[in-house]
């Protein structure tokens, strides 16, 4: 790619072979040690390209098997052109330019991903070297595909490909097995949580506790696998279904300061720009970021375009909103009710059963300048749910 660049840059001449010497004529080029390129067979004739600097050696080398046909390049351009200098220093400049750009990364797509975000790939993509902006002849296309994947364990492949200024990156996403699927096997019902249980209603299995039980996390209440009969004794193995209410004790705590801070808005913004050209940001203010004491900032990022053509240059808008502090002093007697006003939307919206027995006590910390409540409430809910019995249920299924 350096060596066509280069070429571009300094000129080329096109070679013609002689009629029905194809063959000769490509032997000849190899054997030069002449740089070439852009072989082109037209019926009998063959053409290709060969680097000014080659241009000596190919004609020494192909004798009657081929001649210069023409010349191109930015040499040529600016001779053609030599008493008019504006007009040729303008078109060296802007073909310069454009040599220059095809260098580098101006646009980068992404496609076969669903679950993992642009946004993230993108993200280790930078973290990698490659963004837009990158120069291309350094970028290591395989070391890319590969350290890619093993910074994005939700990937299991990667392609980049180059094509032009613009880098492709094709992902393959990881297929996650399906999740495990209920089957009529055989099922235990079982303790979500420690309590006391207070009622037990079997519809199918065998129930293995009774009112008045203390169970915990995990023990099974209700069994798929059970005895039938005393002689002869018979092993049984169902889908376990029931019922299971427990109570069991949740405790509260919640401190309120007697001095806070509160925000309060002002309704005054602040923009700043930031453009990102080729990977570098080129701030358009100057001293700090904003005026304000105190903000909160959105942040917005578009891409610039000219017509269809994607630019390698982005624009973010930084806007701040300000806002104030205040602080604010309770009384401890303003202190207890909002711990209190906490401690009752607790209960009443956050457990879930019926609450009762609900006792509280407050404390102040004339030290920590603050009321602290403590409270603890009574909770009847059903705690019972089901659980594969892996075990049995697997031997029995197999």
């Amino acid at each position: 790619m350096i060596n066509r660049f280069l070429s571009r840059l300094t000129g080329w001449y096109v070679f013609r072979s002689a009629p029905g010497m194809a063959a000769e004529f490509l032997n000849a080029l190899n054997a030069s040690g002449a740089f070439f390129w852009g072989v082109k067979a037209e019926g009998d004739v063959v053409r290709a390209r060969v680097s000014v600097f080659g241009y000596g050696a190919a004609v020494k080398a192909l004798g009657n098997a081929g001649v210069p046909e023409s010349a191109s390049g930015l040499p040529f351009i600016i001779y053609r052109y030599r008493k008019r200098a504006g007009l040729a220093a303008g078109t060296a400049l802007g073909l310069v330019m454009m040599l220059v750009s095809s260098l580098f990364a101006w646009d980068i797509v992404i496609t076969g991903n669903s679950d993992v975000s642009e946004r993230q790939i993108l993200a280790s993509l930078d973290s990698l070297g490659v963004d837009i902006g990158a120069y291309i002849p350094r970028i290591d296309v395989s070391d890319v595909n590969s350290r890619l994947v093993l910074a994005l364990p939700e990937l299991s492949s990667a392609s980049l490909h180059i094509d032009g200024t613009v880098l492709y990156v094709d992902v393959i996403e990881r297929v996650r097995p399906p999740e495990k699927a209920e089957r009529s096997g055989v099922y235990d019902v079982v303790a979500a949580r420690d309590g006391v249980i207070t009622d037990i209603e079997t519809y199918n299995g065998r129930a293995v506790v009774k009112p008045g039980d203390t169970v915990s996390a995990g023990q099974v209440l209700i069994s798929g696998v059970f005895t039938v009969g005393d002689d002869p004794c018979l092993e049984a193995a169902t889908h376990a279904r029931g019922k299971v209410t427990a109570y069991y004790y949740r405790e509260f705590v919640y401190t309120v300061p007697l001095r806070y801070v509160f925000r309060t808005r002002t309704g005054r913004t602040e923009e700043k720009t930031v453009y990102r050209v080729f990977g570098n940001d080129l701030n358009l203010f100057f001293g700090e970021l904003f005026g304000f004491e105190h903000f909160d900032a959105a942040v917005t990022t578009y891409d610039i375009t000219l017509g269809p053509l994607k630019l390698p240059v982005s624009k973010t808008v930084i806007t701040a909103e300000e806002y104030v502090t205040e602080t604010v002093t309770l009384a401890p007697e303003e202190a207890r009710e909002k711990a209190l006003e906490a401690f009752e939307a607790w209960y009443s919206n956050d457990l879930e059963g019926i609450a009762e027995d609900i006792e509280f006590s407050t404390e102040y910390d004339v030290f920590a300048n603050c009321v602290t409540l403590y409270g603890s409430v009574k909770v009847h809910s059903e705690i019972g749910v089901e659980r594969e019995n892996d075990l049995i249920g697997n031997n029995l299924l197999n």
